[in-house]
């Protein structure tokens, strides 16, 4: 893949806008909007698995809103991305949605909806290093796309700081992950079989990781509980 572009700000001189330097590394992912690969790994349809279940906290109470996804075990497929792409705006009170799942090779849309200049600045918040900061202006969506699957970030805006809290993103190279209902209920499809771990995660904090051995065509039924 090609090399990234970090974008940095600087104020431009007389001008009261920032300026727009570029600098390369080719460790880190493509950004740019780009054509995506067609390979995709194959299943048979009979062969996918299906795992449901409830997750609650260590008193067994239910947990709404709650990310469930799979965290390990399918390093080595391709999957297709999204059609349709992660949109994303700031009317003056950080980057909305606040938290949400984006994809591989999935178009990222980035909107300012407050009629003044933000920028979005994507954080790895594991490795703690910034991975990407471009501009967001009024009336001029931005389109981004990235390669690698950089697990979690936050995108904030650096413009107004701590004024406006962050959004906690997960960038996975799969779409097998869902939000847990006002039950605590979750259910994902089509998962393809093998050892794979998963993980629960609120408001950026991965609350627990569970290892399951799907059996082709298998059904799992689970119940969790979130580690004190």
């Amino acid at each position: 893949s090609m090399a990234s572009v970090i974008w940095e700000f600087r104020g431009a001189p007389g001008t009261g806008l920032p300026e727009m330097t570029a600098s390369t590394d080719s460790q880190l992912p493509a950004f740019e909007v780009h054509p995506v690969p067609g390979d995709v790994t194959v299943w048979k349809e009979q062969e996918l698995c299906s795992v449901a279940g409830v997750l609650g906290d260590a008193e067994g109470v239910p947990l709404a809103n709650t990310l469930v996804y799979v965290h390990s075990g399918l390093e080595g497929a391709r999957f297709a991305p999204p059609t349709e792409p992660a949109k994303f705006q700031n009317a003056g009170t950080g980057f909305t949605p606040a938290n949400q799942v984006i994809q591989t090779h999935q178009v990222v849309s980035l909107a300012s909806a407050s009629g003044e200049l933000h920028t979005a600045v994507f954080d790895a918040r594991d490795q703690r290093r910034r991975v990407l900061n471009v501009a967001v202006r009024p009336g001029d969506p931005r389109e981004l796309m990235f390669d690698a699957a950089l697990g979690a970030l936050s995108l904030s805006c650096s413009v107004h700081g701590k004024t406006e809290p962050a959004a906690n993103l997960l960038l996975l190279h799969h779409p097998f992950w869902t939000f847990t209902d006002a039950e605590g209920k979750f259910q994902l499809e089509g998962v393809p079989p093998g050892s794979l771990q998963f993980a629960t995660e609120r408001s950026g904090t991965t609350v627990r990781l569970e290892q399951l051995d799907l059996a082709p065509g298998s059904q799992s039924q689970v119940e969790w509980r979130a580690t004190p």
